[in-house]
């Protein structure tokens, strides 16, 4: 039998030499079963390490030991020493006091809370919230598909809408005329104003159309009417006609009677020379002369004005609202 067989089995040759077993740690833990193991015991300074060779701690079945595996070692006075045993030290001692967490009771003998879910419905609520899960990816993906579409329908860059609101707003300008500068950061709005033409002040930056006061009307030409282009301003609120502007008529009148009491003037010829007649009440006497009266006496009357010659109004019924500009 080997000395470590010996000391295990308690035969008469080790068991008068023995003086002692101790707790040792592993200080130094060996690569193969033929290399030797040092260890320090628990209850002297570490500087007294112990070299063991393999015969004396090498037990069949066991794995190596590592370095701070608690080990028992026996030793006798001749300084022979072998390991019997090591492992991982473990607190054998129980705890005390009231338990806590997902236990109720005491210890050293606590139960589990009676409220507390078994594996069982943990692992249903488990299956629950992955099938949750999978329910919210189809939902999410049909989002991102509704929102596809949607960016194709809802309002782009330069588009306009009418509104009661009236001050700029998220994504909006008040259409009113105003310079679109770079250093507002409206950059694809700007873009498409000077792309697309529109008015710009002197320092070149491009204007937003001035709505206020103004219906909308479709750019380009439809059938039968002038074109009209983007941003045009036209048309006035007020005018006064002239006269190439008025319809064709005439100014009828009819003179009073001809007689002794409405004064009047004639024209006769008389040996080629036009003489005036004067008929009035007042006054008498004849002119002595040949020639021959027209049929038709010229004689002029005046026709009193009428109207201001001031605008009129120029407006269809209207409904005012403010107008807005996507940016």
């Amino acid at each position: 039998m080997t000395p470590l067989d010996e000391v295990l089995a308690g035969g008469p040759e080790r068991a008068e030499r023995r003086s002692g077993i101790a707790r040792a740690v592993v200080s130094r833990a060996p690569e193969s079963m033929s290399d030797p193991l040092a260890v320090y015991l628990m209850n002297y300074s570490r500087q007294y390490e112990y070299d063991i060779v393999a015969a004396n701690w090498v037990i069949p079945g066991m794995p190596l030991p590592q370095v701070k595996d608690t080990c028992v070692v026996v030793f006798d006075d001749d300084g022979d020493i072998w390991v019997v045993g090591w492992g991982k030290v473990m607190d054998t001692n129980p705890p005390i006091g009231p338990a806590g967490g997902v236990l109720s009771g005491t210890y050293p003998n606590p139960s589990f809370a009676a409220d507390m879910a078994t594996q069982v419905e943990l692992d249903a609520v488990q299956a629950e919230l992955d099938a949750t899960q999978i329910e919210l990816d189809a939902t999410q993906l049909e989002l991102d598909a509704t929102q596809a579409d949607l960016a194709s329908t809802v309002f782009q860059t330069g588009d306009s809408k009418h509104s009661i609101q009236s001050a700029d707003h998220a994504g909006w300008l008040l259409a009113n005329g105003r310079a679109i500068t770079a250093a507002m950061g409206f950059t694809a709005l700007r873009a498409m104003l000077l792309a697309q033409g529109a008015p710009v002040d002197g320092s070149g930056n491009p204007l937003l159309p001035d709505a206020r006061g103004r219906a909308i009307i479709g750019a380009g030409a439809g059938p039968g009417l002038t074109s009209r282009a983007l941003f045009a301003s036209i048309g006035v609120e007020a005018h006064a006609l002239v006269i190439a502007e008025m319809p064709v008529h005439n100014h009828g009148g009819v003179t009073g009677g001809m007689n002794a009491n409405n004064p009047h003037t004639h024209i006769t010829d008389i040996g080629g020379a036009a003489i005036a007649l004067k008929t009035a009440a007042s006054s008498g006497g004849s002119i002595n002369g040949t020639g021959v009266q027209p049929a038709n006496i010229e004689h002029g009357h005046s026709i009193s004005n009428q109207g201001s010659g001031t605008s009129h109004p120029n407006v269809q019924p209207s409904l005012a609202l403010h107008t807005f500009i996507k940016t």
